[in-house]
């Protein structure tokens, strides 16, 4: 009699913890349809690099002549740390981005443009997770992906393009695991 009891309580139990794995597994799963283009910066109108400095890389000193004391690359220390820029609408994308970059549907997708400064521009980046708040704030934790090239460089301006379905959100925050 307690054998007819056993199997049903022991499948019972299964169930339940492979319902609590699943749950905790989808935890961890992205919701959102998205791409993500590391190397957007060549996409970019020159003038939004120069207008959209992030402070910690280093950019083309305009007045270098290659004059004694003179240098060829500053580093940024006065702008914001990053920039981040959603993008809902043709009109604005244009503005920022060369033509015939991207195709792209703006009654459906939208894109979200994040600059950050960098000293692993060979190396990639990979998003790890896209949380949604009540605030309508999207915040994209992401993280660098080692690779075999050879990083290290003198921190330059790393752009990330988001290409996402389009939705309410008010703020969009990027956070880099470490």
């Amino acid at each position: 009699m307690a054998k007819k009891f056993i199997v049903p309580t022991v499948a019972a139990i299964m169930m339940v913890v492979i319902a609590i794995m699943g749950v905790n597994i989808y935890k961890g799963h992205i919701p959102f349809n998205y791409k993500l283009y590391v190397n957007a910066r060549d996409f970019l109108r020159e003038y939004y690099l120069e207008e959209n400095t992030v402070r910690g890389a280093y950019y083309q000193n305009p007045d270098y002549t290659g004059g004694e004391g003179q240098y060829k690359f500053y580093q940024d220390k006065t702008s914001p740390k990053t920039i981040t820029t959603i993008i809902t609408d043709e009109e604005s994308f244009n503005q920022i981005f060369k033509e015939n970059y991207l195709d792209i549907s703006f009654d459906k997708e939208m894109v979200i443009l994040h600059v950050f400064a960098s000293s692993d521009p060979a190396n990639e980046y990979k998003i790890t997770k896209m949380t949604l708040d009540n605030e309508d704030v999207l915040r994209i934790d992401y993280k660098l992906k080692l690779t075999d090239k050879k990083g290290g460089a003198m921190p330059g301006a790393i752009c990330f393009l988001v290409k996402m379905k389009k939705t309410d959100v008010k703020a969009v925050e990027f956070v880099e695991e470490r």
